[in-house]
């Protein structure tokens, strides 16, 4: 089955809502001074907040690349995470 642009963008847009929703839930954003209703593009002062999200992103990218046993605690606390 052939997907057209149109769905295309809109799978792509509810997977980044909802990945948005994964980082609101890790509870990271009130250590970066972030709150909901920002616009991380046009606000200056939260530039080095982004910028630390971004880099924290890379790290746990290249943890789970290269470490297995980062991958599997990683899943023990996401399991926790979605009690609290």
């Amino acid at each position: 089955m052939k997907h057209s642009p149109s769905s295309l963008r809109k799978a792509r847009t509810r997977t980044l809502i909802q990945l948005g929703g994964l980082i609101e839930k890790s509870g990271i954003l009130p250590y970066l001074n972030i709150t909901i209703g920002d616009d991380l593009q046009l606000q200056e002062d939260l530039k080095e907040s982004v910028d630390i999200l971004l880099g924290s992103l890379v790290d746990v990218k290249q943890s789970i690349e290269h470490d297995p046993a980062y991958k599997k605690l990683a899943l023990k606390k996401g399991l926790v995470a979605w009690n609290e």
